[in-house]
């Protein structure tokens, strides 16, 4: 994949793209005849939900965003793999949660706004809604933010007790410009104890591949001019760093429905926060 992907090369790709999801969705009629782990059937609508739904990933439809679209494309199949077991069941106290197993997240040192040194232990013993982009790309990842945030505090009101024992993160993926002075009062207009994270480039290209982001840097007309490209992602993460569900996000291809409506991110938060 070429590190920038121009008009040219555009209509191959999307033609691999729409391919791509025709298989994506010719897998329904394949999943239909499994049965999950805990015996209990896969039915029409649940696949039909699932497969449509997994269009949350953030393909654009542009030439800045085309270099995203393989690996979208693995990561939605990696989805499917891991949504299979207990993603379409009714919730209940012994039920594993649909990541449950997954090799998501892991250790990390990173800065956070005020110039403190974090860990991921430093967050022991709470549940941390974690997610990523950067603060120069004012259309779509402040909105995603918000929406979140206002998804946590609508879950803080309805339960106040097992609110607060989760922990929003927010992980930049545009280390060079958002520095701990810049970050600080970017997070500030989304949640009072929300928490951003930046670092070396190096420290979060580590925690980027931890948790299945993919990002890239795209040309700009100046050399602080640019777009990041990555991917569009919100984890629930367990007390012990595990992972726990995916958290929805809105969908930019769409305008008819948001997909990261706060409603749908409280529900999802009182179904795995105990």
């Amino acid at each position: 994949m070429p590190e920038y992907a121009d008009a040219g090369c555009m209509e191959p790709m999307l033609q691999r793209m729409r391919a791509d999801m025709i298989a994506l969705r010719k897998m329904k009629g394949g999943i239909m005849n499994m049965v999950l782990l805990n015996g209990k059937s896969v039915d029409d609508g649940c696949i039909t939900a699932m497969v449509e739904t997994l269009h949350f990933l953030p393909w654009r439809r542009n030439a800045d965003h085309a270099m995203n679209i393989a690996h979208n494309i693995k990561f939605t199949l990696m989805c499917a793999s891991l949504l299979l077991v207990g993603a379409c069941a009714p919730s209940s106290s012994t039920e594993p949660p649909p990541l449950a197993g997954a090799r998501i997240g892991g250790a990390f040192t990173l800065i956070d706004q005020d110039g403190r040194t974090i860990s991921d232990s430093t967050f022991a013993g709470r549940y941390r809604l974690i997610s990523s982009g950067y603060r120069f790309r004012p259309d779509v990842c402040p909105v995603d933010l918000n929406w979140l945030m206002l998804g946590l505090k609508r879950f803080e009101q309805r339960n106040p007790g097992a609110a607060a024992r989760v922990q929003p993160i927010f992980i930049t993926v545009d280390p060079e410009r958002d520095t701990p002075a810049a970050i600080k009062p970017f997070i500030s207009q989304f949640h009072p104890r929300l928490i951003g994270l930046t670092g070396t480039p190096e420290q979060i290209a580590d925690v980027a591949a931890k948790y299945l982001v993919r990002y890239q840097r795209q040309p700009g007309t100046r050399p602080d001019a640019y777009l990041v490209s990555h991917t569009q992602l919100a984890y629930l993460m367990g007390p012990n760093g595990e992972p726990i569900a995916l958290i929805p996000v809105d969908d930019v291809r769409t305008t008819a429905v948001n997909e990261g409506d706060p409603e749908l991110v409280a529900n999802e938060l009182t179904r795995w926060v105990r």
